[in-house]
């Protein structure tokens, strides 16, 4: 079997807002094969980048997670007055590479401080979770290289007692790539974006059902979605 085209499809909503919504504007890569197998994957970057880069000839703003709400302010205080809401965790307190500050926060919070979303290489998060001891790591299978980088990072988090949650704040292309590696760890987690933007409830035709705080899965092949044409046709970029 041999990959025949590589499609870019780049799709955008008419109006992208200024917030931590990752639904609005994707990057879906679907791959061609001479089998008539098709695959399909999620970038999560600047789409306009990712898409130039797979459709040149041969030769994402970050978002931020309490970072945003939290600058000039001490993080430990943060800590103190979300601890009376019983939260599960505090995501990014800190700058994504905010190593050493993760190091001191996490060992002193008395709520399990979860961050990783923004970075990439294998080598980042081992600092990050050696280093900044966090007790949650979230990569992008985006980001990181998919399920087989997703995997590498959960080896490492393990090794530290961390325990890794995939960030799936995407289209339902990322969020199945996100459930099927979940749905293989010893402790199934993962996120489910709620984002009503078409591109996150439309895009990717499924069969997973959301119920009672569970995502059931389907056996079907791969991860088991596929795009519906005429969202694609409505948002794509030209």
């Amino acid at each position: 079997m041999k990959i025949t085209h590589i499609e870019a499809i780049h799709l955008r909503l008419p109006e992208v807002v200024e917030a931590a919504d990752g639904t609005q504007d994707c990057l879906i890569v679907r791959v061609h094969t001479d089998a008539g197998i098709t695959g399909l994957g999620e970038v999560v970057s600047c789409s306009y980048v990712a898409k130039a880069v797979i459709e040149a000839p041969r030769s994402a703003p970050f978002r931020h997670g309490l970072s945003a709400i939290i600058t000039g302010m001490d993080a430990l205080d943060r800590v103190a007055r979300f601890k009376k809401y019983n939260v599960f965790w505090l995501e990014e307190p800190l700058h994504p590479f905010d190593v050493q500050g993760y190091g001191k926060l996490s060992t002193q919070s008395s709520i399990p401080i979860a961050g990783g979303e923004a970075m990439t290489l294998v080598s980042e998060y081992a600092d990050l979770l050696h280093n900044g001891k966090l007790h949650f790591v979230q990569p992008d299978l985006g980001r990181v290289g998919g399920i087989t980088g997703g995997l590498a990072i959960e080896k490492l988090a393990k090794e530290t007692g961390a325990r890794a949650v995939p960030h799936a704040f995407g289209t339902g292309v990322l969020l199945a790539a996100s459930a099927q590696w979940a749905a293989a760890s010893e402790q199934p987690l993962t996120e489910y974006t709620r984002a009503p933007s078409p591109l996150a409830q439309k895009l990717a035709q499924r069969e997973m059902t959301f119920r009672n705080g569970v995502l059931h899965l389907t056996d079907q092949p791969g991860l088991g979605v596929d795009l519906d044409e005429d969202v694609v046709g409505e948002f794509r970029v030209k």
